[in-house]
């Protein structure tokens, strides 16, 4: 997984890209190790921020030797991954909710769309289908008005939270917006 991140990385920063570079680590001695690079000419590496409570480090890395700095931060046992610093925006102009639903990967491919259309677009409140997931984010605005109890079977109880990070990015909660949102997203 490092390797591909490591040529990722290289692909970006050699379409001209500044030479930023985001390092998340997961311990302070993948810190002092970062620093101590920074100390060595032949890496060229200057930490430039450390952002602890995200456990992210800000370094700059010379062109000269990208690839050589590169592969020594990913060879650092506490680094979880190095990935070129980049500007992101967020959308200004209102975002349509309603063909930004329809143009989802996911409901692409499942056809949704096409099931949609078949229920005139209108749920039935007589169906009740049971999406069995990671959980769902049963106040979420798109969601909660088509919500009823649900059941967590993982933690044997009767919160189906779908609890989020690292290993979940929501699949439980799109899965659900997939079959019961209302499409009415702020």
């Amino acid at each position: 997984m490092k390797s591909m991140l490591l040529v990722s990385a290289l692909l970006i920063s050699s379409q001209g890209f500044a030479a930023e570079y985001l390092v998340k680590i997961n311990n302070s001695r993948a810190l002092s190790s970062i620093s101590e690079m920074g100390t060595q000419k032949s890496l060229s590496l200057q930490v430039l921020e450390h952002n602890p409570t995200a456990s992210l480090v800000l370094v700059n890395v010379g062109k000269k030797a990208e690839v050589k700095t590169l592969a020594n931060l990913l060879a650092e046992p506490g680094v979880e991954y190095v990935v070129p610093n980049a500007t992101m925006y967020a959308f200004t102009a209102p975002v349509d909710t309603a063909a930004t639903l329809k143009e989802q990967w996911a409901n692409t491919k499942v056809q949704a769309e096409k099931a949609w259309s078949r229920a005139a677009n209108k749920g039935n409140r007589n169906v009740i289908i049971a999406v069995i997931d990671t959980g769902v984010d049963y106040k979420h605005q798109a969601l909660s008005q088509n919500m009823i109890a649900g059941y967590d079977f993982k933690d044997n109880d009767s919160d189906p939270m779908d609890i989020t990070g690292a290993q979940n990015p929501g699949h439980g909660t799109h899965c659900s917006g997939s079959i019961g949102s209302t499409g009415l997203v702020d």
